[in-house]
């Protein structure tokens, strides 16, 4: 949903008033780009399809898209302009390993062809090129079809009006179509590029979500393509002026002519059967016959065609096709004919309906073949005698004989020249000498020839950084403070003015205040307060495990002897004290309780409820300190108070009524049970309300389990409600309390499900302060035995304990021993440094046991702490490797369930709002029951799929309801499925249904009707399944879909008109607080703004019109004008105070007192009650939100969200402030702020408890996962036994996807990078090679498999880590025996940019930055530095069909590379790719076996083109043994285009080595993507598509938000973060580049008045690292030369000049 207009922001006229009445077809094409194209372009968001976004769901590639893929590989010989080549083995190769791409990353698709889209493929530039294009398609498409079946489900349409395809659409529902756009509007026919994008516009409207598979990139185990977001729309012709629809249908027109072929004529041939390979020719040869003339020329080349297809058939081996590429174009005669041939054979392949034989054409092969018989003047000789023979039977059908044929002829032809054949491999580098300890242990093993040669160094004197100084990572990233404490080699700290220690101080004061208090609003498992565990100083490790082994043994020894020490007269003494002080708090809780009846007594009755909720937290009635009797006797009294209340109810009988009643009455009476301290009388009671309900049987476990007070006659407070008639009838006086279903069982299923126990094998541990489960004592039990353990358990469940629980063991064992906490999110990180501070106290001689470490700060010192909570990429290392036993805990249900919703929006305009007192709801909140969420398509449940007890009920009836409907065996289920039968042995056991019973019970339901899916899945609208989902629908939903479409996502004008009703209804009903999740940052300020202006306005029409407040505000300002006279009373009344000697005077807080007033805290601007959903709360009181209001506007927050926060109303995404973030969590879980509207930021595991999730529109970023977490903040354990999930603004379709889907498997990312492997040989001389460091790269080199789900095994890991370390030493990175040198620390620093980093390294090594930097003009030198970071870092690639518009204040488009940088990089990558060539060709000879094992096999269908053993096939057959290029690298199918193993670049390396070697483009650090490469840009892909945007380099120069969201595209949500990391990556290379050259530089302060808008921490023992400002230089040391000193003097510039304009963006 487009918010805020950013996909159509552009400044184009949507009336199309300056096109012409007609337009040509590419003017056409140009509108539809620059009115609608383009616009979605800069709404595209670039994801991890399937990680990210689809997970498991079902999407679509279109088959057409997929095929101009392959043929569209710049190193396939197939369909290219002036080449005959035909490489179908290289293709199918092609097409299956990119099929296999997305089923190894778990993708589910399906792929669909529609014919109208056949101009993909076919639409080319010539006859031979438009032929080959037509019979590929066929042949791929049918390989699909018959040999492929088992791996991919493929269809055929005729189009998207095709009813077949949009049943389709509604049986499988696909999630996404991946499709084509047309490519660049200068990059094909027109026509067929304006009715592609008509296509994908018809896509789109229909709500179909799209992706671009031209795209797709394949990221280890990931794969990344730009997602569109369809959105259906009413009339989305409104898009396009009429002119432009003209067009497109004379464009369409013009391809359906090309889709026929009919330039192409052919007799028809009658359907056939099966055929064989030679049949299939001889059909070939007798439709040819009909059309190609007699010419002794033409039938020679005939012959021999299918002669090459015949040898092809088990006669060449894959690898004899190999050879070097023809140095010139084929004879046109030649094309001609192969144009017919391939145009027969396409007509032929279409009719044929069965599979087809296993046909391989290749085009080189046959060139091969031409040039051979050339010289030839016998067909058995060159063919051999088999080939002969089948062929001779073929040629029969022309009549005549083989030997009539003209071999003479062939010399009229001009054919290529032979290819010299190239050397079997090229010289191998050998590598560079290198002597390791550590790393020897593990690839020692290894060959490899080590007696190369460092190159020379560069030859500019200037250059120092090429040269073998070692260097020391001691200092933060972007500035120089040391890393490490003075002792371990660190520098000391600088001395600090007087003014900078008070500056320090202050900001620790501030920074410990706001963590305080955000510290107190955390709560534990049971919402109370969490009780901090002061833990002793136990000393080290050894010393700490000697007293405990004497502890223990001296426990052992007295519990041997049986004998138990008597108390000391101290400990004796100190037990009496507390035996004394427990007597006095229960008198005076007993006296308090006495006081509070009293009290309430002489309430009106309505007030009543409210008192009592309002002292229901008093420490006396409730937590640890509670007194028993006091406790119970209030929880009596509340059910009494409700009774009275329920039997004063002008409806007691009433259905709702009751229920309400009952429920209430019901929960309280059970939760009485199982306090202590019961007396006859307590239980009297309790027992006389559940035999007024009916469940008097229930009544003998409940007793059984009463725990009894020491005074069991004590008689109650008050006098309770009589029920029962006389103790011996037991008869109720209230007939009508009687549960009304008749039986017991169904009134709990109905109604009572929230409230059953919910408890799984739950026992008292002593080893936490809760009754775990049995899973959680499992979890323990494993913590305890020390095993690494992986909990799987949803949210709700009860996970928060184990982390705190470790914690707690580690701080006990020891105080050196370390627990690193790694948090997923930045909001994550301070939450668990406040747990750990509320929940622990140690002490340790002056040392912080616990400190926060990230990038953006520190809290405490990391080097001395024990328990660091960190936010981090970590990697899970595999635990075996490491020695640890490995448990594993699975837990599937959620402690609460999750009620969904909708927001029915009627596209009807809502009421005006006038204020909470009196609204009331608008009943658009609708009941989804689970069922109804099936929708067409649906095979199955997803695992997660739950059932409310409730839902159970109503699903039985259902099918009771439509029995006549079910199959036989369904029906003869449900006697034993009804509810009373079904729990009869819960009621002969008197027992209360649990939650267990009810999941037993719901796995019975589903397991009964889980056949009704079968048809459900083919005839869904008369299925008895969906006739049970109709009768289980919402009336109100249904009555809304008979009327509308509930599929068309509203707009945003409907969208946020309503949401001050949607968060009203909430109000209403009891359901806030609530998380209103909306996926993009700029959508959720503009929803919280949007209700912020609803509130205000309705307040200031109120405030207009109301009487009462009119005359309120004039008794105030009467007030106000009386202050003078008040104060001078003020002062007499001291005056007499003082003459009577009342030293106290007016300043006794009693005596201000009684002069207090309802003016004096009236406020006439705060926000009133009714038009604010904050909630009151007596432990956060307004003085207190004042004061941090105020902290607040010192922060720089906005005055909107002020404004927002004292109505109850926060926004929490990450580019918000951080101390405001803080305090809206805070105020969250202190209910004030009731209403919080978020990103993903508060999905994972942030503790903000919420009664509601609420999606707010659609995203692509909520996927399967992002729902299951965002709806799991409702109902979290401990404050709520039910959460809501509401869906706001979205499809039914995507709401019912999202629950009914399934999770994304889970993969392993393992970065094994030239830049990790460097950061290896750091950690190593950094701790200088510490035992631990030893182990930790050991474990590393030790892994089975690179990743979890990674084909790359320990053998190959090792080559990748020697290679890489002889790449490192090449660029001088590394030293001969692995110490970093030089440039490590750009390199180590920004290793996520890798390989930006490695690429700059390069530059500064080879003095271009110098040269760059010391040239005459320093502003042209500031230009091309930050040109040269703008192509380095921060790339975003540029839409095509975004251009510059006119009049721009940026560049938008990139501009080039200067060429003698582009030099450089070539160059490098030239090393590169010699470096892993040499890798993958020692690899593959050292594992021969493995890597040339089924090489000749397709990836899929497993089609194997060895031929072992193949038989002699005439001189041709044997001649090609001496010409084949030996390839042990390439892919065999790749050579047969005519490559060897000489690649261009790294991309071509890894792209089309063989398989089993497993290159992956992101673990080599390649220079290709920062080299133009137009020359060897693919068909149809220009150059103009890899422009990058200028976003970085515009903002550089002018500053300017706006202008980055309107010219260049760039959400403004994603702007602080772009610019933020580029200013980082900026400060890095300059503090590194100072500390190499040991310049003197000072940190620039921040100005207080502008703080950064995420504020990070401060911490009284450390500052954050990016809290300073850019390092400034000092002089220029006389050490340093004029070309170094200028270098850093340029660095500095553009560092300050970009970080001044960052700050201004948010000053």
């Amino acid at each position: 949903m487009d918010l805020d207009d950013f996909e159509t922001s552009l400044d184009a006229d949507l009336s199309g008033a300056g096109l012409g009445p007609t337009l040509s077809t590419s003017e056409a094409i140009h509108a539809f780009d620059e009115l609608w194209w383009a616009p979605r372009n800069r709404g595209a968001r670039w994801m991890d399809l399937i990680g990210d976004y689809a997970g498991e769901e079902r999407f679509v590639i279109d088959g057409d898209a997929l095929v101009q893929r392959v043929l569209d590989d710049p190193l396939l010989g197939l369909a290219k302009t002036n080449d005959t080549s035909f490489q179908l083995a290289h293709a199918l190769h092609s097409l299956e390993k990119i099929l296999k791409n997305f089923l190894d990353r778990r993708a589910v698709f399906d792929v669909v062809f529609w014919e109208s889209n056949g101009h993909l493929t076919r639409a080319r530039s010539d006859e031979h090129g438009t032929a080959s294009a037509a019979l590929a398609r066929t042949l791929l498409a049918r390989h699909l079809q018959h040999n492929l079946r088992n791996h991919v489900a493929v269809h055929v349409f005729s189009s998207l009006e095709d009813p077949a395809w949009k049943f389709y659409i509604m049986q499988r529902k696909p999630m996404f179509v991946m499709t084509s756009d047309g490519g660049h509007a200068s990059g094909g026919d027109p026509d067929a590029i304006l009715a592609q994008r008509h296509f994908v516009f018809k896509l789109l409207s229909s709500g179909m979500t799209v992706s671009v598979l031209r795209d797709v990139e394949f990221r280890q185990l990931k794969i990344f393509a730009f997602v569109f977001e369809g959105k259906r729309e009413r009339d989305p012709n409104v898009h396009l002026p009429a002119t432009v629809w003209e067009s497109v249908r004379h464009a369409e027109a013009a391809v359906s002519r090309l889709n026929t072929l009919e330039s192409l004529e052919f007799p028809l041939v009658p359907a056939h059967g099966q055929v064989d390979l030679d049949g299939l020719l001889r059909m070939l040869l007798e439709k040819l016959a009909c059309s190609v003339p007699c010419d002794a020329l033409q039938q020679t080349l005939v012959f021999l065609f299918l002669a090459h297809c015949v040898l092809l058939d088990g006669f060449v081996p894959l690898e004899l096709r190999g050879a070097p590429r023809d140095s010139r174009a084929a004879d046109d005669r030649i094309s001609g004919i192969l144009a017919r041939v391939y145009a027969a054979l396409n007509d032929i392949c279409l009719d044929i309906k069965t599979p087809l034989p296993q046909l391989d054409i290749d085009g080189r092969l046959f060139t091969r073949l031409l040039r051979f018989a050339a010289g030839k003047d016998a067909a058995s000789s060159t063919l051999g005698t088999a080939v002969l023979q089948r062929m001779s039977a073929m040629w029969e059908v022309t009549g005549r004989p083989v030997s009539s044929l003209d071999w003479s002829a062939l010399a009229q032809l001009s054919l290529p020249e032979t290819a010299p054949r190239p050397p079997a491999t090229r010289p191998e580098s050998a590598l560079l000498p290198f002597d390791n300890a550590v790393f020897d242990a593990e690839i020692g093993h290894l060959h490899f020839d080590a007696s190369g040669e460092m190159a020379p160094a560069a030859k500019d004197d200037f250059v120092r950084f090429n040269t073998g100084t070692v260097y020391r990572d001691i200092h933060h990233w972007h500035n120089q403070l040391s890393i490490l404490p003075r002792h371990q080699g660190g520098e000391s700290k600088p001395v600090s003015t007087a003014w900078q220690r008070q500056k320090e101080l202050k900001r620790a004061q501030r920074f410990m205040s706001r963590f305080q208090k955000f510290t107190e609003s955390l709560s534990g498992a049971t919402s109370t307060g969490l009780q901090q565990q002061i833990i002793a100083s136990v000393g080290t490790s050894s010393r700490a495990l000697k007293n405990a082994e004497i502890r223990d043994a001296a426990r052992a020894a007295a519990k041997a002897k049986g004998k138990v020490k008597p108390p000391t007269k101290k400990e004796a003494l100190l037990q009496k004290i507390q035996a004394d002080k427990a007597s006095v708090r229960l008198s005076d809780s007993q006296k308090w309780w006495s006081d509070q009846l009293a009290h309430i007594d002489s309430l009106r009755s309505r007030d009543r409820q409210t008192y009592l909720q309002s002292i229901s937290s008093n420490k006396r009635i409730s937590g640890r300190e509670a007194d028993p009797v006091c406790a119970l006797d209030f929880r009596l009294f509340e059910i009494h108070l409700n009774i009275v209340t329920w039997i004063s109810h002008s409806s007691p009988d009433r259905l709702d009524v009751h229920d309400s009643f009952a429920v209430k009455v019901m929960r309280q009476a059970l939760e009485a049970y199982k306090m202590p301290a019961h007396s006859t009388a307590t239980l009297a009671a309790l027992d006389s309300v559940l035999t007024s309900l009916g469940f008097q049987a229930y009544l003998p476990p409940l007793h059984a389990a009463v725990s009894m007070s020491d005074t069991p006659d004590r008689p109650l407070s008050f006098k309770f409600e009589k029920l029962i008639k006389s103790s011996k009838s037991a008869s109720p006086v209230h007939k009508w309390m009687r549960v009304p279903d008749g039986e017991p069982v169904l009134w709990q299923l109905r109604v009572f499900g929230e409230y059953m126990d919910r408890m799984f094998d739950s026992r008292p541990d002593k080893r936490v302060q809760f009754a775990p489960d049995a899973w959680q004592r499992k979890v323990l039990d494993a913590l305890d035995a020390d095993h690494s353990i992986l909990v799987v358990a949803p949210t709700s469940a009860g996970k928060t304990f184990i982390s705190f629980y470790a914690m707690e063991k580690v701080l006990r064992e020891s105080d050196d021993g370390i627990l690193v906490y790694v948090a997923p999110t930045k909001a994550l990180v301070n939450q668990i440094a406040a747990d750990v501070h509320a929940r622990f106290r140690k002490s340790r001689n002056g040392k912080n046991f616990w400190a926060i470490h990230s990038r953006d700060y520190r809290v405490n010192d990391p080097q001395t702490c024990q328990i660091l909570v960190t936010f981090n990429a970590w990697l899970a290392s595999v635990q075996h490797a490491h020695g640890f036993t490995h448990t594993f805990v699975h837990h599937k249900h959620r402690y609460s369930h999750l009620r969904k919703q909708l927001y029915l929006l009627d596209g009807q305009p809502p009421e005006e709002f006038d204020g909470l007192d009196d609204y009331y709801s608008s009943e658009k909140i609708r009941f989804l029951h689970p069922m109804t969420l099936i929708g067409w398509g649906t095979s199955d449940l997803p695992p997660d799929f739950a059932l409310e007890a409730s839902d159970t009920l109503s699903l039985y009836d259902a099918l009771i309801q439509n029995k006549a409907s079910l199959p036989s065996s369904v029906a003869a289920a449900l006697p034993g499925l009804h509810p009373v039968q079904y729990f009869s042995s819960n009621q002969q056991q008197q027992q209360f249904l649990r939650q267990q019973d009810i999941l037993d019970y719901e796995s019975e339901l589903l397991t009964a009707i889980r056949p009704l899916f079968a048809d459900h899945l083919v005839i869904p609208t008369e299925s008895a399944l969906q006739k049970i989902i109709a009768h289980l629908k919402d009336p109100a939903i249904r009555d809304a879909e008979a009327s509308r479409d509930l599929n068309i996502t509203p707009s945003p004008l409907e969208f946020l008109a309503n949401l001050i009703n949607l968060v009203a209804d909430l109000h209403v009903a009891g359901d806030l607080p609530a998380i209103l999740f909306a996926f993009d940052r700029q959508h959720c300020e503009i929803m919280a703004r949007t209700l912020l202006d609803q509130l205000e306005v309705a307040e200031k029409r109120w405030k207009a019109t109301s009487p009462v407040w009119v005359q309120r505000v004039r008794d105030w300002e009467a007030w106000q004008a009386r202050a003078k006279e008040r104060e001078r009373a003020q002062l007499r009344l001291e005056k007499v105070k003082l003459k009577k000697g009342d030293e106290r005077g007016a300043s006794d807080p009693s005596q201000r007192a009684a002069d207090s007033s309802w003016e004096s805290s009236f406020d006439p601007d705060a926000p009133l009650e009714q038009f604010s959903f904050s909630g009151g709360n007596s432990a956060y009181l307004k003085s207190e939100l004042d004061e941090d209001i105020k902290d607040l506007r010192w922060q720089s927050v906005p005055e909107w969200a002020i404004k927002a926060l004292q109505r109850g109303i926060a926004v929490h995404h990450a580019g918000m402030n951080k101390a405001y973030r803080s305090l809206i969590e805070r105020l969250f879980r202190l209910r004030f702020v009731r209403v919080m509207i978020s990103t993903g930021t508060l999905a994972l595991g942030i503790n903000a408890p919420a009664r509601t999730s609420v999606f707010c529109g659609d995203s692509p970023f909520l996927t399967a996962l992002m729902y299951r977490q965002c709806a799991g903040r409702a109902g979290r354990r401990g404050y709520d036994l039910l959460g809501r999930v509401v869906f706001y603004g979205l499809p039914v379709d995507r709401f019912g996807r999202l629950v009914m889907s399934r999770l994304p498997a889970l993969t392993g990312n393992f970065p094994l990078s030239s830049t990790l492997v460097l950061r290896l040989f750091n950690l190593l001389e950094g701790s200088d090679r510490a035992a631990t460091a030893v182990r930790a790269v050991s474990s590393v080199l030790k892994l089975p498999h690179v990743a979890f789900g990674s084909p790359i095994g320990h053998e190959q890991v090792l080559h990748i880590v020697r290679f890489s370390i002889d790449y490192l030493r090449r660029i001088h990175l590394l030293d001969g025996v692995g110490r970093p040198l030089n440039l490590f620390g750009i390199t180590s620093r920004l290793f996520y940019t890798e390989p930006s980093n490695l690429a700059l390294v390069v530059l500064l090594q080879s003095g271009l930055v110098h040269r760059m930097c010391n040239q005459a003009s320093m502003t042209e030198a500031k230009r091309q530095f930050m040109l040269l970071m703008c192509h380095l870092f921060g790339r975003r690639n540029l839409p095509p069909i975004i251009t510059r518009p006119a009049k721009s204040a940026g560049q938008v488009v990139l501009p080039p590379l200067p060429s003698e940088v582009e030099d450089v990089l070539v160059a490098h990558g030239s090393v590169i790719l010699d470096t892993f060539v040499s890798y993958a060709r020692t690899y593959a000879s050292h594992n021969a076996v493995d890597v040339l094992s089924h090489a000749a096999e397709l990836p899929l269908s497993a089609r194997s083109y060895a031929y072992p053993g193949y038989p002699a096939s005439g001189e041709f057959v044997t001649s090609l043994k001496d010409g084949a290029s030996e390839c042990l690298v390439r892919c065999p199918f790749v050579a047969t285009s005519g490559y060897n193993d000489t690649f261009s670049s790294v991309s071509e390396l890894t792209h089309s080595a063989r398989d089993a070697l497993n290159l992956d483009t992101q673990a080599i650090p390649s220079m290709d993507v920062f080299i133009q490469q137009a020359k060897t840009a693919p068909a149809g892909r220009m150059e103009s598509e890899k422009r990058l945007n200028a976003y970085l380099l515009d903002f550089y120069h002018h500053g300017q938000v706006d202008a980055l969201v309107k010219e260049n595209g760039i959400r403004r949500g994603d702007i602080w973060y772009s610019l933020d990391d580029f200013s980082l990556t900026l400060r890095t290379v300059q503090a590194v580049l100072i500390e190499m050259l040991n310049a003197p530089a000072q940190d620039t302060a921040s100005p207080p008045h502008a703080p950064a808008p995420t504020a990070r921490p401060q911490s009284p023992r450390s500052k954050p690292d990016d809290e300073d400002g850019p390092l400034t230089l000092g002089s220029k040391p006389s050490n340093l030369t004029e070309e170094d000193w200028k270098v850093l003097e340029v660095v500095s510039a553009v560092v300050l000049e970009f970080d001044t304009a960052f700050r201004k963006m948010w000053a």
